[in-house]
């Protein structure tokens, strides 16, 4: 009997049994079979077309590309940032290589595509999908956990048809925003191996955008219950790395090196050799990323982990609140809902973090005072959320309006008049839909005037923190407060340390507590300034963005 024969029971019989066949045929392999056992993968994040990319835009750096592949000729190939022009033109050049992958948009040709290519005539397609990076995985375009775009994990089932080996390759591009979202991509990929791939040979190739000093890493290569571990192949060679420690450059405006593509194997796999490959023609970048790739051997005996079992768990996605209002006069309702739907949430109004002993939410709650409820959802079997807050105010006076913005704010991001800075509502996810107020690289004056001369007490003033859009919350806050609107006096004030990691979104509310009397009030916003070495835009002027000012 022949190897394709022994690979023809695995795929035929009762998968009862399919566990100790597919041990059987490992085997079978081991004694029977004297051909190649080798297989080169490669991972490449080839930049998704960008004309503004100048001298590396696409249209200047695709035959180079192919040119590249064609010379390495790896056996398996996964792309990241793939555009629909962009993989016509790939399948077109590479004709030694098919693809199986959809765009990540709407699982057919919308958005970016992050493809597996293929040898053709070395290699037999059993069965292909994708997956979307939620807690909603079949679902096309679904996005979760802080991720700012839909992202996408393709697989293949392979068989090698020299020797009738079988194996699977996932390929995937994780969230450039948010840790979180990457941490749990990758428990969700965990599992999808588990249940699609069970006990078989796997490679994971992708773009992780995180370095192995992330949770993300930890979490992929630990060794978990009911899991088979993975390795990172670089790690693992048998042979040093050849070539640069960095994946990512940035088209050479990256100086640290830092490596966030990678190859991962189970344990069926050895890696004989890895490289990095610094690709550059003249001024030109091969991309933005380097390509990366490792030369494996298959392992039948499959190499075990020495790191402890430990179970491995997804959390929960935070509840959500289901309205934006955060200014009220004398009650409100405050209703809650969680992704799933059917997850149990508990919360608190006395400022502590809420478990499961804190108050049950059965229904919307009532609040009749300025409160801040701290919410967190719970489930059998997942990690508890993170939890959320929300701070709603009740309105104290009335009849105040802004007199004066100084400078007048950006007309990109701003409707005329500024009824958004005191319309009781939170700014939305689009910063141009007239929910938003924002200004670059300066310092604000709000002059708001109130009906008359009163005793004010607190101002609060709610921004977005956004460093990944280059916003950055305030540094400080001062106000000011006068009878006239000509001679201010000191009112109070606060200073911030404002976030520059590109992985965290936050809307935050900032007070100003005092107790003076006047007419007029003077809310200056100082910007942070210059965006600092590390951050992306760094050496850019910062934004300030601004949806709600309030005053009692």
């Amino acid at each position: 009997m022949q190897p394709e024969d022994y690979v023809g029971l695995l795929i035929f019989t009762d998968m009862r049994y399919t566990k100790y066949i597919f041990l059987f045929i490992m085997a079978s392999f081991i004694g029977c079979t004297a051909g190649n056992e080798s297989l080169k993968v490669m991972s490449f994040n080839i930049r998704y077309d960008n004309p503004s990319d100048g001298i590396n835009s696409w249209s200047h750096r695709k035959e180079f590309v192919v040119s590249f592949l064609s010379e390495e000729m790896p056996d398996v190939i996964g792309f990241q940032e793939v555009l629909a022009h962009q993989l016509k033109y790939l399948d077109e050049e590479l004709e030694e290589y098919t693809y199986v992958g959809t765009g990540r948009d709407d699982g057919k040709e919308s958005g970016e595509f992050g493809p597996v290519f293929y040898k053709k005539n070395k290699y037999e397609l059993i069965s292909t999908s994708q997956f979307w990076l939620s807690d909603t995985p079949e679902v096309p375009g679904s996005k979760c956990w802080g991720a700012q775009l839909p992202r996408i994990v393709t697989w293949a089932k392979l068989r090698d048809k020299s020797n009738g080996y079988i194996f699977f390759v996932f390929n995937a591009h994780l969230s450039h925003v948010s840790e979180f979202a990457r941490n749990e991509s990758v428990v969700l990929i965990l599992d999808k191996i588990k249940s699609l791939a069970g006990d078989a040979p796997v490679v994971l190739t992708g773009d992780f955008n995180a370095t192995n000093n992330e949770k993300m890493y930890h979490t992929l290569t630990g060794h978990w219950n009911h899991h088979l571990p993975l390795y990172d192949a670089r790690q693992q060679s048998k042979n040093p790395p050849v070539g640069s420690e960095q994946t990512f450059h940035g088209f050479g405006s990256r100086t640290n090196p830092i490596a966030i593509d990678f190859v991962f194997v189970n344990g069926y796999f050895n890696t004989v050799n890895f490289s990095t490959h610094a690709e550059k023609k003249d001024e030109m970048f091969i991309s933005d990323h380097y390509p990366i790739q490792a030369e494996l051997q298959f392992n039948f005996k499959r190499n075990k982990s020495e790191k402890p079992v430990m179970k491995l768990a997804q959390t929960l996605t935070a509840p959500y609140f289901l309205t934006n209002k955060i200014i009220f006069e004398d009650n409100v309702l405050i209703p809650l809902k969680t992704k799933r739907g059917d997850d149990t949430i508990y919360y608190t109004v006395d400022g502590s973090e809420p478990d499961s002993s804190s108050i049950f939410y059965e229904k919307p709650i009532i609040l009749d005072k300025t409160a801040t409820i701290i919410a967190a959802a719970y489930s059998n079997n997942m990690n508890p959320s993170k939890s959320v807050a929300r701070t709603f105010i009740k309105k104290q006076i009335e009849g105040v309006r802004i007199k004066e913005v100084i400078p007048l704010p950006d007309e990109t991001y701003s409707k005329s008049g500024f009824e958004n800075l005191m319309d009781h509502h939170l700014g939305s996810e689009n910063l141009k839909d007239g929910s938003w107020t924002g200004f670059n690289g300066t310092n604000v004056d709000i002059i708001c005037q109130l009906p008359e001369r009163l005793s004010v007490n607190q101002i609060h003033l709610s921004v977005l923190s956004d460093p990944a859009r280059w916003i950055i919350s305030p540094s400080e806050i001062k106000v000011a407060i006068s009878d006239n609107g000509y001679e201010y006096i000191e009112y109070g004030g606060i200073s911030t340390l404002p976030s520059y990691n590109t992985s965290e979104r936050e809307q935050l509310l900032l007070s100003v507590n005092g107790k003076k009397t006047g007419k007029f009030v003077k809310v200056t916003i100082y910007n942070p300034g210059i965006l600092p070495v590390g951050h992306p835009g760094a050496g850019n002027p910062s934004w300030l963005f601004i949806d709600e000012l309030h005053i009692n």
